[in-house]
């Protein structure tokens, strides 16, 4: 059974056709032409002058060093206040995590976590990261030294023990032994 489309139906998919012939052309030719500020049309404000010339920009973005302060005071922190100077929170470089620690008998080393974005950076004793210097790596920590500040980064957690070795297997005299998967 073949089904016959009515003259209503062939009408209305010629429509949606060319409805889609159409967009597809305004997108063309929209994409074709460059964007300038003279065919973005902005309201301007009656109390506001009209700008001299089309060459400059009409904003310029103010230089980054100019938002220091909003990067010291972080916008979902409870309170959004000045840190006070001298506060607990410069004895530890806060940016710093400690990801893992490598000993083995002839090296020693960190792999920690900083800034922002994070970054991981492998770290042996001696190195300076952020302007620290990484004067120890023990099991369950690091030391950095800045100036005369030291402070430590640490996992939180108990340094592993290695392993024990497994105890021998019980000796059962010859004939004695237990059974096993049936013991055919």
């Amino acid at each position: 059974m073949s089904e016959t489309s009515s003259p209503h139906q062939r009408l209305v998919t010629l429509l949606l056709l060319l409805l889609c012939c159409g967009l597809s052309a305004a997108i063309y030719i929209g994409a074709r032409e460059p964007m300038t500020s003279a065919s973005v049309a902005a309201p301007v404000s009656p109390a506001a002058p009209a700008p001299a010339s089309d060459s400059g920009p009409i904003f310029v973005m103010p230089p980054l060093s100019s938002f220091a302060d909003v990067l010291a005071r972080p916008l979902f922190s409870e309170t959004r206040r000045r840190p006070k100077a001298g506060s607990a929170s410069d004895d530890k470089p806060a940016d710093f995590t400690l990801v893992g620690i490598v000993i083995s008998p002839t090296e020693r080393h960190a792999l920690l976590s900083h800034g922002t974005p994070a970054q991981l950076a492998h770290v042996a004793v001696g190195q300076s990261i952020d302007g620290w210097t990484v004067t120890a790596i023990e099991p369950s920590r690091v030391l950095l030294a800045q100036g005369g500040r030291e402070t430590e980064i640490g996992t939180g957690k108990k340094p592993v023990e290695p392993a024990k070795p497994a105890p021998p297997p019980p000796h059962y005299a010859i004939g004695t032994e237990p059974i096993a998967n049936g013991g055919d």
